[in-house]
């Protein structure tokens, strides 16, 4: 009778568990394959270092909420998802983050992609709150960027940065569709769904949608080596 009590116990901890979940923009295959060549770059002059394995993309907002609605969440994404149309995005040179140590590839027109983003996240929190799920330590990124790598050693951030500053990149994607991904620890994600942006006019937000800004067009110039 103990044991089945201890395991009854478990199973409702584990279904009681709050999870942190990410909802990422993923970049094209040409962008791909750049920000790797970026990455064995860096490992080749600085050795390990984080988001050295990680995929291309930009980090849209995050959230905790229990690992048991995680189906549902899947639902309200894919159903927020619905409410933007695909939309470009222009990357444009390096940049960096001084106090984190973390280099990245700039976002051009970051002002379209953080209204979309500001959208879809609002409709998410509505969704999610009509279908009763409970979202807790929700962030918003008001800085939309490309991570290239972070938490180098300080002798050698400073060259890095100036190596990378230097090279032009430009090059422009159609942002398609946002994943939801699952932290499960020891700095590795696990993606679970991908939600296409599909709007029709039938589609109408939960609120009134903010105007967006024209997408700006970019040129690729691969001059990094």
């Amino acid at each position: 009778m103990h044991s089945v009590l201890v395991l009854l116990n478990l199973i409702a901890n584990t279904t009681a568990m709050k999870m942190f979940y990410k909802v990422q923009l993923p970049a094209s295959q040409p962008v791909a394959s750049y920000v790797h060549q970026c990455k064995l770059y860096i490992q080749q002059r600085a050795g390990k270092f984080k988001f050295m394995t990680s995929e291309a993309f930009i980090s849209l907002f995050s959230f905790e909420a229990e690992v048991a609605d995680e189906q549902q969440l899947i639902k309200a994404l894919r159903k927020a998802a619905a409410y933007l149309d695909t939309f470009d995005v222009s990357l444009n040179g390096f940049s960096h983050f001084p106090q984190s140590r973390t280099l990245f590839i700039k976002v051009e027109n970051a002002r379209t992609l953080r209204e979309r983003n500001r959208l879809f996240h609002d409709a998410f929190l509505s969704i999610t709150k009509d279908m009763g799920i409970d979202i807790s330590n929700m962030t918003f990124t008001d800085h939309p960027h490309m991570t290239i790598g972070a938490d180098f050693e300080s002798k050698i951030y400073g060259s890095l940065y100036n190596a990378f500053v230097q090279h032009r990149y430009h090059q422009d994607f159609r942002a398609e569709s946002a994943l939801l991904v699952k932290y499960v620890g020891r700095g590795k994600n696990k993606v679970l769904s991908k939600a296409p942006f599909q709007k029709v006019s039938r589609h109408r937000p939960p609120f009134i949608e903010a105007p967006t800004a024209s997408n700006e067009k970019g040129q690729m110039t691969l001059e990094f080596n």
